[in-house]
């Protein structure tokens, strides 16, 4: 079965290239959206496999844009923010979550402004640490593209590591089979300069004062994580549907 157009959220690493690999085998034309935003960098790093998917697999297959979404990501991060500091307090430095939702909302004007029903990435349950890559998060964000009448999946995200990373080696576009956390890895890719807020949160939130693991405390942190992506993600659909009155 061949479908017709997909958008892929695609930072040029492993995950999000094999997901590329993948989703070319079933879509005629794939739109890699790579997202930049203060805070990122070696963007255009994303360009390496980019290029390389579009010698492999045609040019007609691929197309690559870079867009920004620092106005979008600071509508989501500070949109009532004092209520939210009293709210929420650290959950505010979530940094991973609120910028996958940025990028999400992003996604969707794309999609409704380029009649685009499908959308993927690479989201694996290995990324535990980022709040966009849990599982009900994601099961939430489905239900929010569907809203929009576009399908949104993870198509690897059940995967194991091992053979995501053997074929994108095996296909060359990285010289090492295990590149994650190496320098193979972020010289193909952005670099976050904020992800270490993250886990220095997700540590505090899920373990004790010695450092060990504390079911019941990542269990009240996940619960509150949940609730304010969720808070989040109405915000977002309101002004979805605002752009969408105003657009002609």
């Amino acid at each position: 079965m061949c479908y017709n157009e997909l958008v892929l959220l695609f930072s040029g690493g492993t995950d999000s290239t094999y997901t590329a690999v993948l989703m070319g085998q079933q879509y005629q034309r794939i739109h890699l959206i790579t997202y930049d935003r203060f805070g990122l960098l070696n963007i255009k790093n994303s360009l390496n496999n980019a290029l390389m998917l579009k010698e492999k697999f045609g040019k007609s297959k691929f197309t690559h844009q870079i867009i920004n979404i620092d106005d979008l990501y600071n509508e989501v991060s500070y949109n009532n923010y004092i209520q939210d500091i009293f709210k929420y307090r650290f959950f505010l430095l979530l940094t991973c979550g609120l910028c996958k939702l940025a990028m999400h909302w992003q996604t969707i004007l794309y999609c409704l402004d380029n009649r685009i029903k499908f959308v993927c990435d690479g989201s694996n349950q290995e990324m535990r640490l980022d709040p966009s890559q849990d599982g009900e998060v994601l099961k939430e964000m489905r239900l929010l593209y569907k809203e929009f009448g576009i399908n949104y999946f993870s198509p690897i995200f059940n995967t194991e590591r091992e053979i995501r990373e053997k074929t994108v080696f095996d296909l060359g576009f990285f010289p090492v089979q295990h590149p994650k956390g190496t320098r193979f890895s972020w010289e193909k890719q952005p670099f976050c300069t904020q992800e270490y807020l993250l886990i220095k949160f997700f540590n505090y939130a899920s373990t004790d004062w010695n450092g060990e693991y504390n079911k019941e405390k990542s269990r009240r942190y996940r619960k509150r994580m949940l609730e304010y992506h969720h808070n989040k993600r109405d915000f977002i659909k309101s002004q979805i549907y605002k752009y969408l009155k105003k657009k002609p």
